[in-house]
């Protein structure tokens, strides 16, 4: 409750998940108390396809990508932080030659 009600500043929060549109109302409601917002997770490739990024065959909300982009295009958005690189392979097995 502190937390949310009278937190110390800075405050960052963590969200992870697969999908966009399972967290589009936590997103907001954390873009209104924290200064920055770190995503994860799968939905962080609806996130970067929607900047315009390649993302091969990672999961992907085709129809969240609009809504993504006003998002990240609006005074809070700039509080969102993506990752800035990824482990890329040809499959997903603990075998496969990855590269960053």
């Amino acid at each position: 409750k502190k937390i949310v009600q009278t937190p110390q500043k800075p405050l960052v929060a963590v969200l992870g998940g697969s999908k966009v549109s399972d967290k589009i109302g936590v997103i907001r409601s954390l873009l209104q108390k924290v200064d920055v917002l770190l995503i994860g997770g799968g939905m962080v490739y609806t996130c970067i396809k929607a900047k315009g990024f390649k993302i091969g065959t990672s999961l992907l909300e085709a129809d969240k990508i609009p809504l993504v982009k006003e998002l990240l295009a609006s005074p809070e958005g700039k509080k969102i932080v993506l990752p800035k690189d990824f482990v890329c392979g040809k499959e997903f097995s603990p075998t496969t030659q990855a590269a960053v």
